[in-house]
């Protein structure tokens, strides 16, 4: 049951984090908190299923260019994820690698502050 919370308050997290995104990334408009959610939930499961594959193919590329493949896979993600949840939109490729870059580093510090604090 703890894995279960911990999920959940990982998924809040990435809200809070993509709905800062907006403030910070040129491009990229989030109406509320749900669309915010809904859009880091879409982000999560196709990074599981989907992008999965695409970066068991392409490990070499990413170990080459240190990293810049999986934000650029993000980044497609995020587009893409824009035109399927309502209350999220984002003008170009150019803002969705950006959100994609910013929103990977506000999650990771604000998760970095959270956790120790709730215990997980």
């Amino acid at each position: 049951m703890s894995w279960l919370l911990e999920v959940a308050f990982e998924f809040f997290i990435g809200g809070i984090a993509f709905s800062l995104v907006p403030l910070l990334v040129p491009g990229i408009r989030v109406d509320s908190f749900k669309s915010a959610t809904s859009l880091v939930l879409f982000m999560s499961i196709s990074n599981f299923f989907i992008a999965f594959l695409f970066k068991w193919v392409l490990w070499p590329l990413t170990i080459l260019s240190l990293g810049l493949v999986r934000l650029v896979i993000n980044g497609v993600i995020l587009d893409f994820g824009s035109d399927l949840v309502s209350g999220v939109k984002v003008d170009s490729f150019k803002s969705a690698f950006l959100g994609a870059l910013v929103l990977s580093i506000l999650w990771t510090v604000l998760l970095w502050i959270t956790k120790p604090i709730i215990g997980f």
